[in-house]
């Protein structure tokens, strides 16, 4: 496996992992493979994910990037949307299985 395969610390010394990957592995302040990972836009359009994993909804944002902080303070969040019509609107999501039409013009990430 490589380093950007994001092994766990149990298995850093085992098979299939390599001495050298074990070695590219960020270990900052005692963290193993501790960093940020960038959210990404899954798709775009008058679509949602399943209404059973939402998790709640956040209204009057000022702006779409303020819906990210709010998924990654949530345990279960996995996934989140943003709503870009100007109303402000973010939804967070255990999960994101199933996909269907909304009408309304949301960014899912």
């Amino acid at each position: 496996l490589g380093a950007c395969e994001c092994f766990g610390e149990a298995h850093a010394d085992a098979a299939p992992v390599s001495a050298d990957s074990n070695g590219a592995v960020p270990r900052g302040a005692g963290a193993f493979n501790a960093f940020h990972i960038p959210a990404q836009q899954i798709f775009q359009g008058p679509y949602s994910c399943e209404a059973s994993a939402e998790i709640k909804r956040v209204y009057g944002l000022a702006s779409p990037d303020d819906c990210q902080p709010r998924c990654e303070a949530e345990k279960q969040c996995k996934f989140y949307q943003v709503t870009t019509d100007g109303n402000g609107v973010c939804t967070l999501f255990r999960r994101c299985d199933h996909i269907g039409e909304t009408g309304i013009p949301i960014t899912n990430i």
